[in-house]
């Protein structure tokens, strides 16, 4: 057991962050203090525009020549590289020395105004066939996902092109949707429904010949989800929603065949990602699973500075490869 999670594994941050909901969105208030430490390091921004097939995503770089570790960070359901978390990792990692990429794949951040097809839960090698734009070979290459991030980067670690990365990893990595869909308190189901009709609202006001009012009617995921699918996946036909989910869950099969080394870290009190959906993972042999008893959905909010402990016990794991 490595130094950190021995830390990290049964500790209770203190109060109030030692609950799920308040841990996961009182670590919202990162962002204020990450922006302001981040502007040290503005110097060193670029960004990039990465076109796959008919859509364009995202790349924001912080890059210095001397450093030798690369480490690209993909976010969570509709979130983009200034998610708290994003920018959390990245102010963390750069001031270790660690060059730091941010993709945004289609409609996250800044790539929702780009794309006039929408983004869906399949888009796993379109955001892989991204990365192999950007990876840069001449340094240690390392990926980390967040949410359903991390559900992508444990998706691309069965790729052949996973071979490029060290290792990869998921922080509160989403499992399997249609479980957490269903267990989904309200307040997050608004949360998420929100983010959802907000991308309707953006591309409507480009494009005029969208017209998604019946949408903003609608409150239930599942009948959003099934009306969607013909729109986002118009060659593919399900009879039963079922096999759309089934299709992007991380299941036994993924794990066996990750192509890298592999980590996952998770809190046992996640709200959005019931732990009890990863019980097949815990002493899965091809992935180091790593559950703290605390944190919420990527909360982790260790003290009253707001410190991350999830990325403590990320940078350990990725380290033991370097």
């Amino acid at each position: 057991m490595t130094e950190q999670y021995s830390k990290f594994e049964n500790y209770k941050p203190p109060f109030p962050f030692n609950r799920p909901y308040s841990a996961t969105i009182l670590s919202k208030f990162r962002k204020a203090v990450r922006l302001r430490m981040l502007q040290t390091i503005e110097q060193y921004h670029s960004k990039q525009i990465i076109e796959v097939d008919d859509y364009k995503l995202v790349a924001h770089f912080h890059i210095k020549e001397s450093n030798n570790k690369n480490i690209y960070l993909l976010p969570g359901y509709l979130g983009g590289h200034n998610s708290t978390y994003m920018l959390n990792s990245l102010e963390y990692f750069f001031n270790r020395n660690w060059n730091v990429i941010r993709l945004n794949p289609v409609d996250h951040g800044d790539s929702l105004k780009l794309n006039k097809k929408f983004f869906h839960a399949l888009h796993d090698q379109i955001v892989a066939n991204a990365l192999e734009q950007i990876i840069d070979p001449t340094k240690d290459c390392f990926l980390a996902g967040f949410s359903f991030g991390g559900n992508f980067a444990l998706r691309i670690g069965t790729s052949n092109f996973a071979s490029k990365f060290k290792h990869i990893a998921g922080i509160s990595p989403m499992i399997d949707h249609e479980t957490s869909i269903r267990e989904l308190p309200d307040f997050f189901i608004r949360y998420y429904n929100n983010k959802w009709k907000h991308t309707f609202r953006v591309k409507e006001k480009i494009w005029s010949d969208y017209n998604f009012s019946n949408f903003y009617k609608m409150n239930d995921f599942f009948e959003m989800i099934k009306l969607f699918l013909p729109i986002i996946l118009p060659d593919m036909k399900f009879d039963d929603i079922k096999d759309f989910f089934r299709m992007y869950e991380i299941n036994e099969a993924v794990i066996q065949n990750l192509k890298t080394k592999a980590s996952i870290i998770i809190a046992e009190d996640d709200p959005v990602v019931p732990f009890h959906t990863t019980k097949h993972l815990s002493d899965n042999s091809h992935v180091n699973f790593l559950s703290t008893k605390y944190g919420g959905h990527n909360g982790f909010v260790e003290n009253f500075k707001l410190e991350d402990f999830s990325i403590k016990i990320l940078e350990e794991e990725f380290s033991k490869n370097t």
